[in-house]
């Protein structure tokens, strides 16, 4: 929080845009906000997500799963095979 306080405060004009996490949704959090006069962006909830990192995580799952076929019930990749 005191981040984002001192950047807004520097730029007033900026506003917050979050996921609506639990965690930044909790009341302890939104108060705190308006404590600090931090206005947020209204992000409706089960909305696309728009951040390009998430496609880029499918992707890499699905190569993953077609040149690394499926491992004996309750085996896990370690991280030197998945590199």
């Amino acid at each position: 929080m005191p981040l984002i306080h001192g950047t807004v405060s520097m730029k007033p004009q900026l506003s917050v845009m979050q996921d609506n996490a639990p965690a930044h949704a909790s009341a302890v959090t939104m108060n705190e906000l308006r404590e600090r006069f931090i206005t947020t962006i209204n992000w409706p909830p089960f909305s696309p997500d728009l951040n390009p990192i998430e496609h880029v995580w499918g992707s890499m799952k699905d190569y993953i799963q077609y040149h690394y076929p499926r491992l004996d019930e309750g085996r896990q990749r370690s991280h030197d095979e998945l590199r």
